[in-house]
């Protein structure tokens, strides 16, 4: 099986996206999977003691909503890469809907991004894709 390494979530997140971007598609689910089920239930108690992104000096505080929030996001974008596109849509639409607070941390660029965003952006391309193909 796969090496799920100390189990926590950012051990996780990080090979679900190691897996994305080698084009390991399956495997990167799994372990984005193994995140969110590990950890959703703190990541919705961090998430409902929000109203708004936090600050970035507190933002690292947000671990699981953080982890399991890019993980929707991880999965969403593989989905996107196999052109399973209601796929895609049911994980972004869990991001955005469940965890709208996540941030994810760019270690090149040194910042926080917030995958919800983005997330919205690629349900409208669908969006778009599904028009083209009803019209």
């Amino acid at each position: 099986g796969l090496d799920f390494g100390n189990y926590t979530s950012q051990t996780l997140t990080t090979k679900a996206w190691d897996c994305l971007n080698r084009g390991r598609y399956d495997e990167s689910i799994v372990f984005a999977r193994k995140c969110i089920n590990l950890y959703v239930k703190t990541a919705k108690e961090m998430q409902d003691k929000l109203n708004n992104y936090p600050e970035k000096d507190r933002a690292f505080d947000y671990w699981a909503l953080n982890d399991v929030g890019t993980c929707c996001f991880i999965i969403g974008e593989v989905y996107m890469a196999k052109k399973e596109f209601l796929k895609a849509k049911e994980a972004y639409e869990m991001l955005i809907s469940s965890f709208s607070y996540a941030q994810c941390w760019d270690p090149a660029g040194q910042f926080f991004w917030k995958p919800a965003d983005q997330a919205f952006n690629t349900l409208e391309a669908i969006d778009e894709i599904y028009k083209g193909k009803q019209e």
